[in-house]
């Protein structure tokens, strides 16, 4: 039996929506987030419905399930139920493990509020000299200014770079 069907909400199952709330955030810690993703549909209670989906998507977040994390998103019906206090934090989290790629494409699902993690990430590229994929993370930011800061502020490091003298040499 899928984990969809098993953990199915049947009409009645749950006379109080904070037990509903409780049950979709035990789905999401045991793994099943695409269950919670359905389960929280049942709740009107704003306050229980930002705890549930946070949690879905920390969870995704803490397995580092890239798609999993951009699903959550979409799937929210309200992108501010999902803004706590590291929300904006999650791309950065995956960079510094490394998956660039996810970062990049979990910032680009999140839309505006993505902004800045994706400034971020070029920073953060910059910083670690790998141009290259600075150059490949360009066109992912689609304010102009914001490509044309960057692309400052690596042509002043790249500039920077060439200045420093040669201490590879005894």
């Amino acid at each position: 039996m899928s984990p969809e069907r098993r953990h199915a909400i049947r009409p009645g199952q749950f006379p109080t929506e904070e037990q509903l709330k409780d049950y979709t955030i035990k789905q999401a810690l045991a793994g099943d987030t695409a269950g919670a993703r359905q389960s929280v549909s049942g709740i009107a209670n704003r306050t229980y419905q930002r705890e549930a989906w946070q949690t879905i998507l920390y969870a995704d977040a803490s397995r580092r399930d890239v798609q999993g994390v951009k699903d959550t998103i979409v799937s929210c019906p309200d992108h501010s139920l999902l803004r706590g206090h590291a929300y904006r934090d999650i791309p950065l989290d995956f960079l510094k493990d490394g998956d660039i790629a996810g970062a990049i494409e979990i910032a680009q699902t999140m839309g505006d509020f993505g902004v800045l993690p994706m400034m971020l990430i070029a920073v953060y590229l910059i910083d670690k000299r790998d141009f290259v994929r600075v150059r490949e993370t360009l066109p992912h930011i689609a304010d102009n200014g914001i490509r044309t800061f960057i692309m400052n502020m690596m042509d002043e490091r790249q500039a920077k770079d060439r200045n420093l003298p040669d201490t590879s040499q005894p």
